[in-house]
This record gives C-alpha cells, structure tokens and sequence, in this order.
C-alpha cells in the first residue's frame, strides 16, 4: 500500500506512522555481524544486499535500531549508519538485480 494514495475524507493525505530508512553497516567479528543481521530483520527491515537494509519503521522501532547500534557495536572496529529515505520499491526495482522484490508495506498491524 502506497501512502500517497490514501486520503482522508477532505482529500488530504495523512502523514505515516512510518518512515523508509536504509541502514548500513560493516561489523568486524563474525558472530556480532550475524546477530544485528538477525536484529535489524526483527525490527521489519529487509536486507537488499549484504549489509544494507531498507524498510519502514515507526520512531519506537526507529529509537530501538539506534540503541541497537550503539549499544552493540564498537566505535573503533564497527561502522553502521542509518538515514531516512524517500527509495521506493518502484526505485528499487528499476536498479539491476531487484525486479522481483517482494516488499509488504507497513500498516501498523504485527502478523503471528
């Protein structure tokens, strides 16, 4: 679902409970690098190449991937860096390699 199509009843569009990030890393130990993989999948988002991942998050799950990060890693041999974007699957897709990616928007609810 595309935010941009979705109005309320006087036309205007709502702002979203969430916003696109692309997050990027290079973690040093072996077993750290695996588990914040595991973590950053956990908060819903996708990884679109080895250590960089792409996806919605509303601003808990945006604070819990910064306290992840600093948390966890080492400022001396690890690197991670997270920036809000407007990338689109739409976008994604047109790059080389990404034509059959199957993203599910964010819609505020948790499937069990």
């Amino acid at each position: 679902m595309n935010d941009t199509n979705l109005t309320d009843l006087n036309g205007n569009v709502p702002m979203s409970l969430y916003r696109f990030y692309l997050v990027c890393y290079d973690i040093e130990n072996n077993k750290l690098r695996k588990q914040f993989y595991g973590n950053l999948k956990d908060l819903g988002l996708m990884p679109i190449q080895k250590s960089v991942f792409w996806g919605q998050l509303n601003k808990a799950e945006f604070k819990s991937l910064q306290r992840l990060a600093k948390g966890k890693l080492d400022p001396k041999t690890d690197k991670c860096f997270w920036m809000a974007t407007d990338l689109t699957v739409a976008q994604l897709r047109k790059g080389v390699g990404y034509q059959l990616l199957n993203y599910v928007s964010a819609d505020g609810y948790y499937c069990l």
